[in-house]
C-alpha cells in the first residue's frame, strides 16, 4: 500500500495537537517509509516518550505535509479495517 490511513486519534493526544487529522495517510516516520502496520511497528521500535518524531502525511487533498509530533505515551495504534 501507499501508507496507512489514520482512522482514530486520541482527542487530547499530541498528534491532534500537532495538526494531524483523521483520514490523513502516514507516508513516513523520521524518513522511514510506512506502507503497512509492520512498517509502522518497525518505525516506532526505538521511539521513547518525550521524543519528537517527524511524520510525513498525505492530506485529504492529496498534498504531502510534515508534522513534528512529541510522543506523550505509546498508545495502541488502530489500523484502518
Amino acid at each position: 500500500g501507499a501508507g496507512l490511513i489514520i482512522r482514530e486519534l486520541s482527542p487530547q493526544g499530541k498528534a491532534k495537537e500537532a495538526g494531524v487529522k483523521e483520514g490523513e495517510i502516514i507516508l513516513a516516520i523520521d524518513n522511514y517509509p510506512v506502507r503497512d502496520m509492520n512498517d509502522l511497528r518497525i518505525a516506532m521500535l526505538d521511539a521513547r516518550v518525550g521524543e519528537r518524531l517527524q511524520i510525513t502525511l498525505q492530506m485529504k487533498n492529496g498534498k504531502p505535509v510534515e508534522r513534528i509530533v512529541e510522543l506523550s505515551s505509546l498508545e495502541t495504534i488502530k489500523p484502518h479495517p
